[in-house]
This record gives structure tokens, C-alpha cells and sequence, in this order.
């Protein structure tokens, strides 16, 4: 059965090779091995797909502890692919769309997060809450769950990236006046 403009390009989306853990009909080469689909009926991922996979996401699967997730991908036959990017076991799984943003959520960078990774920058540690007006619990927890910050506080290569991205466009937005 053919799905017109459904089958992944990307094999890594497919839920028919996920599910043989090998190449699909539509993904094995003449060696077997995986190859991109090329098919009049191909998928390829639109604008907002791409953005839902720039982020991160905080999902509790049944165990009720909460993990962070990356999507890397859609099948429009199945659904979307999570896999987890925090600390423990790696797991994937396949949500419906229905799900992101019901019971899938995205970790959004607060206010309070931006300044308190600034501050971290500043002091090179953790404020005391004596020392900021921030809500540390929760901007903590948001700076931890995007890989900014580390479980103690410290930033990390893709905090100071984005600390420095958000300054330059800071500084951009400033001398437009």
C-alpha cells in the first residue's frame, strides 16, 4: 500500500525500518544497506516540522519522572520520533502529533532564565537567592533541561553559545535606535 507524499526520506524516520531494525523495502539499496527514499510519494519535513526539531521537549512516558526528548523526525504514517538527551537510558519512542504540546511539552526559555544565565556568566557559579531577584528552582531546572547549565551549576559550551547569540542580538536590536 502506498502513501502519497508519506514515505520519510530520511530512513532514521521511518517506522517500518525502526520496526525491522534494518532497511524497509523503500529504504534498502541494491546492498542492503539504508538509503534515502526518492519515490514520487517522499516526505520531507516542512518549516514548522524543523522548528518542533531545533527543540527540546520534557515528556513523563508512564514512570512519571519527567525526561528531556529531542525529536529528530516524522513519519506521517506513524507519528512523531522522540528520543531522550538526558541522563539515563537511551530511549526512543513515537508520539502522535496530537501529542506535542498536550502531553509533550516544549522547554521554553524563561525571562528568569535568560538573566539567571547571565548571572552565572557574571559570578562563574550559582547565585544564592540572596543574591538575585530570580526564581532559582524553576530557572535552574529550565537552564538544566535546554543543556545550558550542568546539575551543578556550571555553564556549559552551548550555554555560553547561546549566551553570546542573545547578546549580539541584543546589541543589534540596540543600535537600530
Amino acid at each position: 500500500m502506498s502513501y502519497r507524499g508519506n514515505i520519510p526520506r530520511d530512513p532514521s524516520m521511518c517506522v517500518g525500518c525502526f520496526q525491522e531494525k534494518a532497511p524497509c523495502q523503500h529504504h534498502r539499496g541494491p546492498n542492503g544497506k539504508a538509503v534515502p527514499y526518492t519515490g514520487y510519494d517522499v516526505y520531507e519535513p516542512g518549516e514548522a516540522m524543523l522548528d518542533m526539531m531545533r527543540c527540546r521537549w520534557a515528556y513523563a512516558p508512564l514512570c512519571g519522572k519527567v525526561r528531556i526528548w529531542e525529536c529528530f523526525g516524522r513519519d506521517p504514517r506513524a507519528g512523531i520520533w522522540l528520543r531522550t538527551i538526558d541522563d539515563g537510558d537511551l530511549q526512543v519512542i513515537n508520539v502522535s502529533e496530537r501529542a506535542m504540546e498536550r502531553t509533550v511539552h516544549r522547554v521554553e526559555m524563561t525571562f528568569g532564565a535568560w538573566n539567571l544565565l547571565a548571572q552565572i556568566s557574571e559570578l562563574g557559579r550559582l547565585p544564592t537567592a540572596s543574591e538575585t531577584s530570580v526564581l532559582l528552582e524553576g530557572a535552574t531546572q529550565t537552564l538544566v533541561w535546554n543543556g545550558l547549565i550542568t546539575e551543578d551549576g556550571k555553564i556549559t559550551d552551548r550555554g555560553h553559545d547561546k549566551l553570546s547569540q542573545r547578546s549580539e542580538l541584543e546589541h543589534n536590536l540596540w543600535m537600530r535606535d
